[in-house]
This record gives C-alpha cells, structure tokens and sequence, in this order.
C-alpha cells in the first residue's frame, strides 16, 4: 500500500500503463501477483534475472533480479566507456588511465 501512495503522490500513476514489476524474496510468495494487481490496478510481472548464464538454476530467482540488473548495467556501461576512451586515446592508455584512477582511489 505504502508503494501505491508514493506512485500517486510521485505523479506518474498515469504513466505506468505497462504494469509493475516485483523482484526482491518477497516476489515468491504464492499469489503476490494477484494482489498487487487488485493494489495498483496495472498488470504485474515476477521479475527474473535475464542475459544471464553459468548458474542459471540458481539465478533465475526473483531475489536475486535487482542485484543481477545492476551488475549487467555497470558492465555495459563500463564497457561502453572503455569504448569510447579507446577510440579517443588508444587501448593502452585507456587501460593506463584506468588504472590510475583506480589505485588513487583505493591506495
């Protein structure tokens, strides 16, 4: 409930027309969806983890959907960086300035 006051008070209940997705452990619990659809009157979707290999019978797990999310958006977007620091200065000192600014960081 304490969601659905801040959608409506945030203003953008009207933009959610493609529903709510819940992750997180409490996403297992039997018949979650079906409430949370009478709660915010949107469609609702359990979120899983996806692009994702290796221990998939394990990951593809709602608990672990956000944490999964972040990792792959630091990846691409780290790699989206390197990318461009390529293409400007070359691979080696892209890797050089990156390793710069990680050790003045943690040294």
């Amino acid at each position: 409930m304490i969601t659905h006051k801040a959608i409506k008070k945030s203003g953008f209940a009207d933009v959610l027309a493609a529903g709510v997705v819940i992750t997180g452990g409490t996403a297992r619990l039997d018949g979650l969806a079906a409430v949370a659809e009478e709660i915010f009157n949107l469609p609702v979707k359990i979120g899983i983890p996806k692009k994702i290999g290796g221990l998939t019978d394990i990951i593809l797990d709602p608990i672990y959907a956000t944490g999964v999310g972040l990792v792959l958006y630091g990846y691409e977007e780290k790699n989206e960086t390197l990318i461009k620091k390529v293409k400007t200065k070359g691979i080696f000192e892209a890797i050089r300035k990156r390793f710069e600014d990680w050790s003045a960081k943690y040294f």
